[in-house]
Formats: C-alpha cells, structure tokens, sequence
C-alpha cells in the first residue's frame, strides 16, 4: 500500500507523497452516494418491519375471549397455500442468478452480464406472479383480508415485500435496459448490479423471515 511505503521511506522527508498516501487511501474505503442511501433505506424497512413484527406478535397475545373482539378480531391460525414453498425457491434461486451477474460484470463479460440481468428479471416477475397467485387461492378458500387478523398481517407483510419486490425490479430493469442499449459505461453497469445483489440477498433475507414467522404462527 502506498500508505506504508509512505511510512517506511522516512514520512518526514516526503510529506507530500504520504499525505497523497492517505488521501488515496481514505478515497478507496469511501462509500458512494447510492451504496450510503441504499444503506439507510434497508435500515429504515427494517425498522419497518421489525415493528411490523411486534406488532404481529403483541396481536397474537390479545385475548380475543372479549366480547369486544369480533370478525377480523379473531386470531384465527391461517394456512398459507403450498405455493409460498415454490416462490420461496424462485426467490432464492434470483437471488444466486443475480450474485453470479455481479461477477460476471464484474469481470466485464457484457454478454453473460446481460443474459444474467434478462434471466433475474423473469423470474422476480414469477415470483410476484406466484405471490398473486398465492393471494388468489387465499381468497378463494374465504380468507379476505380483513377476515381474520392473521389473513390481515399476512395480507399487508407480504405486500410490503412485494411492494420493495416491485421497487428493485424496476431498477434491474433500467440497468438491463441500459445494458442491452449501450447506454451506460459496463463499469457504471456493473455497480448498479452490485448495489441491486445487496438490496436483493436483503429481500431474500426479509421474506425467509416472514415465511418462517408465518409457518410458525
């Protein structure tokens, strides 16, 4: 590092090159605009759903024997459709499709980059597909979502989620967009996909929970 030579080559005989040192240095740690404001909106959504979450729990301790608690509030153990299995390893297997995009951006492969940023695309769209689909059978069997007051926390949690789904997806698109179209730099490509795999290892992070919550519940 340019940081030790410095360091080691008498610092006081070359001030300049040292402070140049540590001001390069300094500049490769930094953080950019997009990764610092990627970083406070995951902290903000999960705040959100951590509260969220208690909320959830603190309604399941209600003792709904009350005269006052009636229709949606009931706690009234929910049965997801076998569907969720299926999205859950749609989700999972987009979350690996777009951590191998990151690499091979990362290594400047523009054409397996785009093929990765056309495949992730597809299947986070059957992934929100299959969620509606999982809504659907619920709805069919008469859980509404002001039913019960566990259809109406399954109903806003996993629409929450696909509603964060349905933000990154828009930004993969633009950078597919941008990728087939040439219309940014493969460098300048290759961040967004970064940035996309961490917001996306987030979702797959976030909806295992939930699954597990809803499955234990």
């Amino acid at each position: 590092m340019r940081f030790l030579r410095a360091i080691l080559n008498k610092p006081w005989d070359h001030q300049g090159e040292m402070a140049s040192a540590i001001s390069g240095d300094m500049m490769s740690v930094s953080t950019s605009p997009q990764q610092l404001a990627l970083n406070l909106f995951l902290a903000v959504a999960s705040v959100l759903f951590a509260l969220f979450g208690v909320a959830y729990f603190m309604r399941m301790e209600v003792d709904t024997s009350s005269p006052f608690f009636c229709g949606a509030g009931y706690w009234e153990v929910l049965q997801e459709p076998d569907l969720l299995w299926l999205n859950t390893g749609v989700l999972v297997l987009t979350s690996g499709v777009i951590e191998w995009t990151k690499r091979e951006s990362r290594a400047n492969r523009l054409i397996a980059t785009k093929i990765g940023l056309s495949v992730g695309a597809l299947l986070t769209l059957a992934f929100l597909y299959g969620q509606s689909a999982a809504w659907g059978i619920l709805h069919e069997s008469g859980h509404l979502v002001d039913s019960t007051a566990a259809s109406s926390f399954f109903y806003l949690l996993t629409g929450l989620h696909a509603l964060h789904v349905i933000g990154g997806l828009w930004v993969w698109l633009s950078a597919t967009m941008s990728a087939f179209l040439d219309r940014d730099e493969p460098q300048r490509i290759g961040e967004t996909v970064r940035l996309c795999a961490v917001y996306w290892h987030y979702l797959l992070l976030l909806w295992v929970l939930l699954f597990t919550l809803f499955l234990n519940t």
